[in-house]
């Protein structure tokens, strides 16, 4: 992400040691996680936000990126300039190494790609860049996102991996095995889902939005737009996630924001849609 890379490369070294303050896993480490998870019944996907909110990866390897650096980790949250080349061909050799590298680290089948918020200031002030759009018929920046993101499926699905996107990748011309995750909403799940792809829902799920755990009970992925789709459409909802992004806590109170809500929006994961019993809720709640 802009604010550092987490993850120990063998193949990249510098990703961790420049793009992450000193603060990232060791590849040991993360097998123990994943290991501990495992034997817990949890899957540990990781996730690597590209091709924007990509900072981190450029201060270490800048000659990936739309426009010269150097690059700086960001010290604040926001949606960032720095952007990978989409039209590089050395960022899909780099890309293809490093999934390979993670691929035999991550058991997991999916692998998730990020690709939200993309700013795509670097990309309309890159001249080269404008010229690889015309040439291959890319009238927007959306469409230049999904020829990266057809590049990237690719790569991928050669190391036996299902890419997961933020509904940002959602395009006409992305491959339907991709799935999309919806942090902006229903209507943006069922976009995806009548298009073909599976999805899932993180609007309504935000824990660091500090919402009282009724209001996550009150969301159902099925709700909304989404109860308007067909039987087949809605069996394409896998279900949804609840996020704990970190721009608001320390080390020190991050439990406090987990526990106990994450409760209650499990519940509302494993429950029909209308369950919504919201003083039970809270009772069993109390006992959590």
């Amino acid at each position: 992400d802009d604010q550092g890379f987490r993850m120990e490369s063998r193949v990249f070294p510098k990703l961790h040691q420049l793009g992450s303050d000193g603060n990232y896993y060791t590849q040991a480490e993360v097998r123990d996680i994943i290991a501990y998870a495992r034997d817990r019944g949890i899957r540990v996907i990781p996730e690597f936000d590209m091709p924007g909110h990509a900072t981190a990866i450029l201060v270490a390897y800048p000659e990936l990126a739309s426009a010269p650096g150097p690059y700086a980790i960001e010290r604040y949250w926001g949606v960032f300039a720095p952007t990978l080349d989409p039209t590089s061909k050395k960022l899909y050799e780099f890309l293809d190494a490093f999934i390979a590298e993670m691929a035999g680290i991550f058991p997991d089948d999916y692998f998730h790609i990020g690709g939200d918020e993309v700013n795509p200031k670097q990309w309309n002030a890159n001249p080269r860049i404008q010229a690889f759009k015309a040439r291959h018929g890319l009238k927007d920046n959306a469409a230049l996102q999904a020829y990266f993101n057809r590049q990237l499926q690719k790569i991928l699905s050669r190391h036996g991996r299902k890419m997961i996107g933020w509904d940002e990748v959602l395009h006409p011309d992305l491959p339907q095995s991709v799935v999309v995750q919806s942090w902006r909403g229903h209507s943006h799940l069922a976009k995806a889902v009548r298009q073909g792809h599976t999805g899932m829902l993180s609007h309504g799920y935000y824990l660091d939005a500090m919402r009282p755990a009724s209001f996550h009970y009150a969301i159902d992925p099925l709700d909304k737009e989404v109860a308007a789709l067909s039987d087949e459409e809605k069996s394409r909802v896998l279900g949804g996630e609840a996020c704990m992004w970190a721009e608001f806590v320390t080390q020190d109170n991050v439990e406090s924001r987990i526990w106990p809500r994450t409760a209650a929006i499990a519940e509302r994961l494993w429950s029909p849609r209308d369950i919504r019993d919201t003083r039970d809720m809270y009772r069993r709640l109390d006992a959590v």
